[in-house]
């Protein structure tokens, strides 16, 4: 190789590394709770350890009081909860947390085999009493199940967002989840989206998802529970003019969130206490 070739094969990898760090950076930006160092498992406590696994949704109900609340129940029923948060996936995967992210990090990489530094679900359940999960409401925006290249059964390997392949990915992290009976799993129903951040077609196929989710999907007498985000927020079909930040902005707000973390406080306790199913 001429010293030309190399300075130039030298510039292309000095560029090649900008052009990297530029599209890192400029997901941190736009998502404040990007957080690029991997999650770090809390070691187990006295009481009961939960992980609460989100992105920006989840922040904001988080944010509503989750922590505060829980800590006040400790304080009034002298249970001894403890709550840590954790954006997943996280960097360096990308800023998606659609049922396909989940089924991809923990039913395709099952065990200790890593994708993108996102911790498995083993790893997690040795850490932790109690997982609550969730989508954000991208996850709401459910193509038509004949979309070109969709199998009308679905596909579990597949990233396209259907109806088929939500299920068939559904479907198999419910058997992950159950092969770990000594952890609680709390999931949310499908946050859904503003009313001008949506089509008519979209909200119907969001609405479905979570009413299969509540009805068919969650079984009594396992270690599942769902938390029915979508029901609170969403009464008429999409997310309640009140409860979005704007028409066109899915995200919760202020108010709402409080109302969400009170809502999911409520049910987190009562699940492990015995008090619902």
């Amino acid at each position: 190789m001429t010293a030309i070739s190399i300075r130039y094969a030298k510039q292309r990898a000095r560029k090649c590394a900008g052009r990297i760090l530029r599209c890192v950076q400029g997901a941190s930006r736009r998502n404040p709770s990007y957080e690029q160092k991997p999650l770090v498992p809390a070691p187990r406590t006295v009481g009961t350890s939960i992980l609460y696994l989100h992105h920006s949704t989840g922040e904001n109900v988080w944010k509503g009081g989750v922590p505060e609340l829980l800590a006040a129940h400790n304080g009034e029923h002298g249970t001894a909860y403890s709550i840590t948060k954790g954006a997943y996936p996280h960097w360096p995967h990308s800023w998606t947390n659609d049922p396909f992210d989940y089924w991809r990090a923990w039913v395709k990489h099952r065990g200790q085999r890593r994708f993108f530094r996102q911790e498995t679900l083993d790893e997690l359940c040795a850490s932790y009493d109690v997982i609550v999960w969730k989508h954000c409401f991208t996850a709401a925006q459910i193509a038509a199940a004949d979309t070109p290249g969709a199998k009308s059964d679905g596909d579990v390997r597949s990233a396209l967002k259907t109806l088929p392949n939500f299920k068939a990915q559904y479907m198999a992290l419910r058997e992950v989840m159950r092969a770990h009976p000594d952890t609680t799993f709390v999931v949310w129903t499908v946050p859904p989206r503003a009313v001008e951040d949506t089509t008519a077609e979209e909200a119907a196929r969001a609405e479905e998802f979570a009413r299969w989710v509540r009805q068919e999907w969650d079984e009594p007498g396992d270690n599942i529970h769902v938390f029915d985000y979508y029901g609170l927020a969403a009464p008429g079909g999409v997310l309640r003019s009140d409860y979005a930040v704007a028409p066109n902005d899915s995200h919760p707000s202020e108010e709402f969130s409080r109302e969400a973390a009170a809502a999911l406080v409520a049910r987190l306790t009562a699940v492990l206490e015995g008090r619902q199913e």
